[in-house]
This record gives structure tokens, C-alpha cells and sequence, in this order.
């Protein structure tokens, strides 16, 4: 997707679609991961990302986009204590 959110969504639906593929790794980036994060929740598809990602893109997938890292949040609420 090379953290283009357009080139994400154009990939995602051709996999999706003409593919039939119904679980993904990434996208990788952030605005890539909300571009795509809907269109999850609209065609019961999953995504499992490799890097970390927003709060919000579980929200926005509909509960199907899941990272293997802590939020951006939570990661960066722990840096700032150190």
C-alpha cells in the first residue's frame, strides 16, 4: 500500500472482491489502516496488523481490525512516563 490510503482501498477491494480474500495482514500504515478499517466493517472482513495502530480503527472496522502491538495511545502514554 505504500502508506498511500488511496492505493490501500484500490488493493483491498480488488483482493476482497475479485480475489475473494477475507483476511488481510495490514495495511501497515495509519492512514492506510482508517481508510481501510470500514470497508472491513462493511464486507465482514478481518485485518490483522503488524504495527501498531490508532484506537480508533477497531472502532471503525466494526471489531475486525486487530494489531499485535499496543495502541498509539498506549504507547506513546508509556514513553512519555519514562
Amino acid at each position: 500500500e505504500g502508506c498511500d490510503p488511496r492505493a490501500a482501498v484500490t488493493a483491498y477491494k480488488k483482493l476482497a472482491g475479485a480475489d475473494g480474500i477475507g483476511i488481510f495482514l495490514g495495511p501497515w500504515c495509519g492512514s492506510p489502516q482508517s481508510a481501510v478499517a470500514p470497508l472491513l466493517a462493511a464486507n465482514d472482513r478481518v485485518a490483522v496488523l503488524g504495527s501498531s495502530a490508532p484506537r480508533a480503527v477497531f472502532s471503525l472496522s466494526g471489531s475486525r481490525m486487530f494489531s499485535t502491538q499496543h495502541s498509539i495511545e498506549d504507547e506513546a502514554e508509556f514513553l512519555a512516563a519514562q
